[in-house]
């Protein structure tokens, strides 16, 4: 799979590198280095030009992003190639250099798309393993299945040349946290109608300005709180050949939200704790 763009009768957008300082672009220089030597990036002679900075990860480490903002674009993956006609578009300049990548990088709007159909590609056919772009779950009920759905992934991205970030990759978890959700075993919060409300009293003792004292309201809160997490979740996936209704309620403590369809059973709950309240009246 190759990623392609078409720009029309558009005139080529040449910038002028970004100034920086001399550490910043001591971190530029190792990172070309690194693109040259392993292929990801060429020397260049494109009338186009992007310049290049330095943003700092999470984990403190620096990552090397090319601005496209003057093309409109967004994000991109190292592991698909460019066409020709790509890669002269994808040209980019350093105070050094001026290169063009031979892979898809950070920064292009229409790469995501590029890049989720390759993993629709690579892992179709695979039971209980789905992906997000670069977020791959793999969810089985027995141990053994999951060994096999793991390995038959391991395969895929091998034969397809991908590699994967082992930093970020977890395994044999009850639950993960997917795509900013937490995911598996022991996980309810998000199916038990009106959780923030019943669970207040609870919430409460764990604020620091108060005493913890465990009320005949807490315990209340605790028995009711078992209930919901004993009763079965209504929840279903949405039906998008039907209406979907959205219920929505909110109280001096907080508010919440229910998304519906016309057989009545629930999509998604949202839900909101307010950090202070407020009591209002009207004549």
């Amino acid at each position: 799979m190759y990623h392609d763009i078409d720009v029309g009768d558009h005139s080529p957008i040449k910038q002028h590198p970004y100034r920086v300082n001399p550490t910043k672009r001591q971190v530029m220089q190792h990172e070309v280095k690194y693109l040259l030597e392993n292929g990801l990036a060429e020397p260049s002679s494109s009338p186009w030009s992007s310049p290049c900075l330095i943003v700092p990860k999470s984990d403190g480490s620096a990552r090397f992003c090319t601005d496209y903002r003057k093309l409109d674009l967004l994000k991109g993956y190292w592991q698909v190639p460019l066409t020709p006609r790509a890669a002269e578009i994808y040209a980019f300049v350093t105070p050094d250099d001026l290169l063009q990548y031979t892979v898809m990088a950070f920064g292009l709007r229409n790469t995501p798309a590029t890049f989720q159909r390759l993993m629709n590609k690579v892992l179709a056919g695979i039971p209980h393993c789905d992906a997000y772009l670069d977020d791959i779950v793999i969810y089985s009920s027995e141990w053994d299945e999951h060994v096999k759905s793991l390995c038959a992934a391991f395969d895929r991205l091998c034969a397809a040349s991908l590699t994967l970030n082992l930093a970020k990759c977890e395994f044999g978890k009850a639950t993960v946290t997917y795509l900013g959700r937490q995911v598996g075993q022991g996980y309810y919060r998000g199916f038990c109608k009106n959780f923030s409300d019943v669970a207040l009293p609870l919430t409460n003792l764990l604020c620091h300005n108060k005493d913890y004292v465990w009320s005949d309201e807490c315990q209340k809160a605790f028995v009711l709180i078992k209930t919901l997490l004993c009763s079965t979740p209504v929840l279903a996936a949405p039906n998008f050949s039907l209406p979907f209704k959205l219920d929505v309620d909110a109280s001096v403590t907080g508010a919440g939200a229910v998304l519906l369809q016309e057989d009545a059973h629930g999509i998604e709950f949202l839900e909101k704790v307010f950090k202070t309240s407020v009591e209002l009246q009207h004549d």
